[in-house]
Order: structure tokens, then sequence, then C-alpha cells
């Protein structure tokens, strides 16, 4: 954003657009591949009780789960997929990606436009650290979401 020498809430704009984009088509991928190609698989190695209990806490706890996928630095094609395979409603998971990602590139706009170019380079120096740390979140809301109702 601070390279390219446009604002960089256009250049981010773009980028949750192309993000929304693409993880429609995941998300379609999902839908359309799971019963031909992945449930398949999943009973040939017994798998279909796990994706099923998956399932059933994605829909019941996807807003959430959806968040943190697009928010942190886990694949966000994953998420998408897993959310069209387990039948999260579109209209929801169009809502939650497109908020979180707005979010998530509004805090890198903003970073470029409070400090210039230097945000890249304070991005870059601490990527491992801000990498951990979004781990770290990840791992810690996903650990509530699947044992904290146990």
């Amino acid at each position: 954003m601070a390279a390219r020498g446009q604002s960089p809430w256009v250049i981010a704009a773009f980028l949750v657009a192309g993000s929304v984009a693409g993880a429609c088509l995941m998300y379609a991928l999902g839908v359309w591949a799971f019963e031909p190609l992945i449930e398949p698989a999943f009973a040939r190695l017994g798998l279909l009780p796990q994706y099923e209990e998956a399932g059933v806490r994605l829909r019941e706890n996807g807003f959430a789960a959806l968040a943190l996928v697009a928010a942190t630095p886990f694949p966000l094609q994953i998420g998408a997929a897993a959310a069209g395979a387990a039948g999260y409603p579109f209209t929801a998971f169009l809502l939650v990606i497109t908020v979180a990602r707005a979010v998530r590139y509004a805090v890198l706009a903003g970073a470029v436009a409070l400090v210039g170019a230097r945000a890249g380079d304070l991005i870059e120096r601490h990527e491992t650290t801000i990498l951990l740390a979004g781990a770290a979140v990840f791992l810690v809301i996903a650990a509530w979401m699947v044992f904290g109702g146990r």
C-alpha cells in the first residue's frame, strides 16, 4: 500500500473486493465438490462422523469462526470451502467475510495512512511477531469455540 503511491483506502477497497470474490468462489467449490469428491474420501477414511460434528459446530458458531479465519493469517480459502461444504448460509457467509476482510484491510490502510512508507518496514520487521500473535489469538479462540461448551 505504501509503495504504490495511491490512497491506501482505495487499495484496501480493491483488496476487500478481490478477497470476497475469491472467498465466494471457494464457497461454491465447497458446495459443489463436497458430495462428489470430499464425502467419498472422508467415508473411505472413516472421517464422516468427525466431519459432520465439525459441520454442526460451524453452523452453530459459524459467524465467529469465519470472522476469525477472515481476520487472521489462517488461509481464508480453507474456511470458505468448509463453510460451503457444511451448508453455512451464503448470505451470512458473505456478510461476515466482507466485514472481517474490510476490518483487516482497514487496519493496514490506517497504519499506512498514519506512518506512511514506514508501515511496510514495521510490518516486515515484526512479521514473525505479528504472525505468532495472530496464530496465538486464532488458537485460543478456536479452542474456546471447540472446547468451551464442554
